[in-house]
């Protein structure tokens, strides 16, 4: 599957982790994280490139990041059950 961040050379192993989690999110969600974190576009100017209004973009990447969260928990808790 094609994702929007893309890997780049002498990327760390988090930095790795991160990508790959970002890469499951739907691309629309994809896309508003590396426009906000990746460009450093606010979420005004997110809305303006993806043509939504801001409340939308602000709805993306609450989504986004809530996937995010859970992908990075569960993962600290198979850490936990195998590793412990």
């Amino acid at each position: 599957a094609e994702t929007v961040i893309e890997q780049r050379e002498g990327e760390t192993e988090s930095q790795q982790k991160v990508r790959q989690a970002i890469a499951l999110l739907p691309k629309r969600q994809q896309e508003a994280v590396f426009l906000r974190f990746y460009k450093g576009l606010e979420n005004e100017q997110i809305a303006e490139v993806m043509d939504m209004n801001r409340q939308s973009v602000a709805n993306l990447l609450f989504r986004a990041l809530r996937s995010l969260k859970s992908q990075m928990v569960l993962r600290l808790a198979w850490l936990g059950v195998f590793f412990s």
